[in-house]
């Protein structure tokens, strides 16, 4: 196929890459600027990523935009952060990107030697940082992932899911709902009741043993589905 991107709906932050509309759009357009064939899309709350099949990464709408003004501390931010058309993700232009996904306020791509890259809202620890927001792409260390290679990514609105080549199955990020299948887990291994908001809680991938394995796995903005067995 071509791999043409068509965008419809709510426009108010950008996020439909269509720059010459500015209120909703009813009939599916397409997105001019995306030059290249496009092998996979995620939209976020109020904001649209897009990988190329050469890997490239590109970002519009101005979702985050506000957050990320909040920690900059003055800082100019990156382009593709506040940009109403297909922008490209600076940091990642030494890796070949093959999914990506997104978060109400953050982004995810899976590149293709199986390593995970995140930017944007990092207020849940889905980030797996210290930081409370991230302008520009950040690996998570393969060793949270027990050195093995990532095969697949599914984000909720502030929570992510990933399965190893192998199928183990880790979570992480916000946790009250229930939402990473597991209690919180503290340094020192102690288990703390899943209602305790805590970055330290939920920012480290933790495995779910009884969805490894998993055929199919999907997020809503607080839950997660798993077909298994």
């Amino acid at each position: 196929g071509s791999g043409l991107v068509l965008s419809c709906g709510s426009n108010s932050f950008g996020q439909l890459g269509l720059p010459q509309i500015s209120g909703p759009c009813l009939i599916p357009q397409k997105i001019e600027s995306l030059k290249e064939k496009v092998a996979s899309v995620a939209a976020g709350l109020r904001h649209a990523l897009a990988a190329t099949d050469s890997g490239l990464v590109l970002q519009w709408g101005a979702g985050m935009a506000s957050r990320a003004k909040r920690a900059s501390q003055g800082k100019a931010l990156p382009l593709f952060l506040t940009a109403k058309e297909p922008c490209e993700v600076a940091g990642l232009e030494d890796v070949k990107v093959k999914t990506v996904a997104a978060g109400s306020y953050h982004s995810v791509s899976l590149t293709d030697e199986g390593h995970l890259y995140v930017w944007g809202s990092n207020k849940h620890g889905q980030l797996v940082s210290r930081n409370i927001f991230l302008a520009e792409p950040k690996k998570i260390d393969t060793q949270c992932f027990s050195h093995e290679k990532i095969g697949a990514v599914w984000s909720g609105w502030t929570h992510l899911v990933a399965q190893t080549e192998t199928g183990k199955v880790f979570t992480w990020g916000r946790v009250d709902y229930g939402q990473l299948g597991r209690h919180a887990v503290v340094p020192g291994g102690q288990q703390s009741p899943a209602s305790e908001q805590c970055l330290k809680l939920c920012n480290t991938p933790v495995s779910v043993p009884c969805l490894n394995g998993a055929s199919q796995i999907t997020c809503g903005s607080e839950h997660n589905l798993a077909i298994v067995g």
